[in-house]
Formats: C-alpha cells, sequence, structure tokens
C-alpha cells in the first residue's frame, strides 16, 4: 500500500506518458475499516487503484474532513467516494454521483439529515468559500445501511462497489478525453 500520515492513506499514481510530471485526477476513498458498510469507500478506492488509470492517484481516508484539505489546489479533478445511509431514494448499493461545483446543495441537502457524511460536506463546503476546490469535484455515494462493527459488507453494497468502480473509470476516461481534445 501506500505511505500512511494523518489518517491518510497515499496509494501510487497511475501515470500516462503524457501526464508523467503530475497528475490531473485523485480518486479518494473514504470510510471507516471494521465498519460493515462503511467501508464502501475505500473499497472503491482499492478497484479503482487496480485498474490504473492514466493521470490519477488514488488515496484513503478514515478522517476525510482534515485529510481532504491535501488534495485542494493539487488536481483539476477531485473525485470523493463514500458510504451513505439509504433512504429518500438511496437504496442500499445504488451508485449516485453529484457534480459538488454545479450543485452543492445536493450534498448540503443530505448532510443535514445525515450527519455520516457531514464531514466531507463540511471540507468541502470551506474549500469552496476559500476558493481552493480543484476545477472539478465529483462525489460518489454508495447505498449502505449497516454501520455496525464488521468486516464485511453487505451483498448489496459489494455489488454496489463494483458498479461505483466502473463508473468512476468511465467518467474518469472521458474526463480525460474531453481535457486532452481541449488542449489540441
Amino acid at each position: 500500500m501506500g505511505q500512511r500520515g494523518n489518517g491518510f492513506e497515499r496509494r501510487r499514481a497511475a501515470k500516462h506518458p503524457a501526464e508523467a510530471d503530475r497528475n490531473c485526477v485523485r480518486v479518494i476513498g473514504c470510510g471507516r475499516r471494521f465498519r460493515g458498510d462503511d467501508q464502501a469507500g475505500l473499497l472503491v478506492a482499492q478497484a479503482v487503484e487496480a485498474m490504473e488509470l492514466p493521470g490519477t492517484q488514488v488515496a484513503t481516508t478514515e478522517a476525510p474532513c482534515a485529510d481532504l484539505f491535501d488534495t485542494f489546489c493539487a488536481e483539476d479533478l477531485l473525485v470523493v467516494v463514500d458510504a451513505a445511509q439509504a433512504r429518500n431514494g438511496l437504496r442500499p448499493g445504488t451508485v449516485t454521483r453529484i457534480d459538488y461545483r454545479k450543485s452543492p446543495e445536493r450534498l448540503a441537502a443530505r448532510c443535514r439529515t445525515n450527519t455520516h457524511t457531514l464531514s466531507i460536506d463540511a471540507a468541502l463546503e470551506l474549500g469552496r468559500e476559500l476558493g481552493l476546490l480543484p476545477s472539478d469535484v465529483w462525489v460518489y455515494a454508495v447505498g449502505a445501511e449497516d454501520f455496525d462493527f464488521g468486516d464485511e459488507v453487505s451483498e448489496s453494497v459489494a455489488n454496489g462497489v463494483l458498479e461505483a468502480a466502473r463508473r468512476i473509470r468511465r467518467d474518469i476516461e472521458a474526463w480525460l478525453r474531453r481535457k486532452e481534445l481541449a488542449r489540441a
């Protein structure tokens, strides 16, 4: 794995020759190990890392409010992945994406009734207010229901982890193509 410091585990970056000097995408999986479905973001990050996407660095954290600040201004695209309490149309294992720069109120509205994601929203909101956020910020939520102690995730969340990783890969690849076309 990567180096560990301040709760933020950095992983090696997958490099593409055109992006050899810097990464432009950072994926951060958030969650708590040994807390059932709450591990979803960590597991998605592991799956995305195994895909070795070009220009992409993957990290995990169990303290997202503090650790997300390490990523601000560092990348062009920040992807944050976490479990979210299943309710109000978000079923266990369902994956949803919020484009934070376009609609931060969607994440804030969820956080008013769900303290599980409050730390992510607090970090992103502060970064937005300070003008420190990358140009694009996506938050992927995997619907979850079992946050009790244990190292197993539910079957629906395990399926959601795989779906989230596939969607993130597809979305990052499309974003990188648009970015490359814009440079041409």
